[in-house]
């Protein structure tokens, strides 16, 4: 049968009553109460009223009676709130706390198994299942490394094009069913309530700030022995039988923060770059080890069909510096605030090149980044003109000598967008206005941090990909409900509950 809805409000009264009541019971309990003053003010908080009937939607309506997705949901949130590293540990808990046991709603904790069919009720989890056991593959740890900060480059300096190709061909395949989803809960249950209430976005619409990371697992590249195997310990790669892989999809993955490489997996993030550092889609890239620029062009393609909010604005870093990933940006209506990358052989484009004549522009030409020079040096930057940027000769502003006095100083030119996907862009990059946006890009990373060590995701006891993934987004969600909390003193919240109990 279907499970009892509980409403926010209906819970937030019945949470107040058993609180009160619990704290009234013994001093050694009141003080178990106050001490988790902080997960009952966040769980006050959790308002699932719109996750809930999403969840609701994947039960039967036959068999017996099930528990309430939001008492599920409220659990798994905990756990990743207190940093518990898996479900099992997390059961313990809630044996040993009976305070958490009134927080998440319920009077028996759930088994380990219960929350993996609670899981496994997602449309796609099962289907994203695949343990298995493999042939032996040698997952040896890549020797060559990048210096701190830069990331592997395309292997192919075509493979950007090729998949612009595709996208206009509309050959790129839609992202998998577990992948829709987790988008489609966080969107609708939480992203589109930090709307309402102010917490991400502006009245010109979101801003969206896009990268990768990876998520390291306790796994070994190397597998297990199976019981066909009879071979002695010593003899090791040389061995011929299959072994048991406890992440088969895990592979090594290039950490930049870190500068060295890691074996998990890779998840891809859009992060909200205005108001607070919420997710807003969380992408899975099909290999480990592939590049930020094609997981990023993919993924921001299908934060366009999954969610379709739009966008006002889309930052990345120089890894994605390419002019199909500028095209696709305007094409969904965003500007595109990319950090230019002068190693970057893959764009199309190695160097700048004059986009107007000598004439028209100076002796300079262009530079790398976007700016025209004249005889007196770099152009000012005077504003948009009917789309179009403007600048003007910096002599009569600098108080320079230019060789052109008598025409300069009514001297401008024109730029557009389209004459140069990479150099010329809405924003000039020689501005404070540009230093000051990009600036709001390293929100994904501080983004992805919470969830890793924060909210210990790195350091969990789940290997499978669709578990790792599903409580990744997970994680996503709490970082909505802790904005939300915000607002809701625990410690002052319990100072109005529980003198009435005195």
């Amino acid at each position: 049968m279907l499970p009892v809805h509980v409403t926010h409000r209906e819970y937030q009264d019945r949470l107040r009553a058993s609180i009160v009541g619990l704290a009234a019971e013994s001093p050694n309990l009141r003080k178990d109460v106050e001490a988790s003053a902080d997960v009952i003010g966040l769980c006050y908080a959790m308002d699932l009223d719109r996750a809930a009937p999403i969840l609701r939607a994947n039960y039967a309506r036959g068999g017996p009676l099930a528990i309430d997705p939001a008492v599920m949901l409220r659990a798994i949130l905990i756990m990743c709130y207190r940093m518990i590293p898996g479900f099992t540990a997390l059961v313990d808990e809630l044996k040993r706390s009976s305070v958490l046991r009134v927080v998440i709603g319920c009077e028996e904790p759930p088994g380990p198994s219960t929350f993996y069919d609670f899981l496994g009720r997602l449309p796609g989890f099962r289907a994203m299942a695949r343990r298995t056991v493999k042939r032996r593959i040698r997952k040896r740890r890549p020797k060559r490394k990048y210096p701190k900060g830069k990331k592997p480059p395309l292997r192919r300096a075509n493979a950007m094009q090729f998949l612009e190709h595709l996208r206009y061909a509309e050959l790129i395949p839609e992202a998998e069913e577990l992948v829709k989803t987790m988008n489609y809960l966080l969107d609708k249950g939480f992203v589109s309530l930090s709307l309402e209430r102010g917490l991400i976005g502006d009245p010109l619409g979101l801003a969206a700030a896009g990268d990768s990371s990876s998520v390291e697992l306790h796994a070994s590249p190397y597998g297990k022995r199976t019981p066909e195997c009879d071979c002695p310990p010593a003899t090791g790669l040389s061995c011929p039988h299959r072994r048991r892989y406890s992440a088969p999809d895990a592979d090594w993955n290039w950490e930049s923060s870190k500068a060295e490489w890691v074996f998990g997996y890779r998840f891809y993030e859009f992060t909200a770059a205005r108001g607070e550092e919420l997710p807003l889609c969380i992408g899975m890239p099909t290999k480990p080890q592939q590049n930020d620029a094609i997981s990023g062009y993919v993924c921001l393609l299908q934060y366009h069909r999954l969610v379709g909010r739009p966008l006002r604005m889309v930052l990345f870093d120089s890894a994605h510096d390419n002019e199909p990933t500028y095209r696709l940006v305007r094409d969904l209506g965003a500007i595109p605030v990319i950090d230019l990358n002068s190693g970057n052989t893959g764009s199309g484009e190695d160097q700048p090149k004059p986009i107007k004549s000598t004439a028209q522009i100076g002796l300079g030409g262009i530079d790398a980044r976007g700016t025209p020079h004249c005889a007196a040096g770099p152009m000012c930057w005077q504003g948009h003109t009917g789309g179009y940027q403007r600048f003007v000769c910096p002599a009569p502003h600098k108080g320079l000598h230019c060789p052109h006095a008598a025409s300069c100083p009514r001297r401008s030119v024109h730029l557009k967008p389209e004459m140069s996907p990479r150099f010329i862009c809405e924003i000039p990059r020689a501005t404070q206005a540009w230093e000051k946006t990009y600036d709001r890009r390293t929100t994904v990373e501080r983004s992805h941090d919470r969830k890793k060590n924060d909210f210990g995701r790195e350091a969990g006891y789940s290997r499978a990909r669709h578990v790792v993934y599903a409580l990744y987004v997970l994680a996503g969600c709490l970082q909505h409900i802790i904005a939300w909390a915000k607002r809701i003193n625990g410690q002052a919240l319990l100072a109005a509950w529980l003198p009435q109990a005195a």
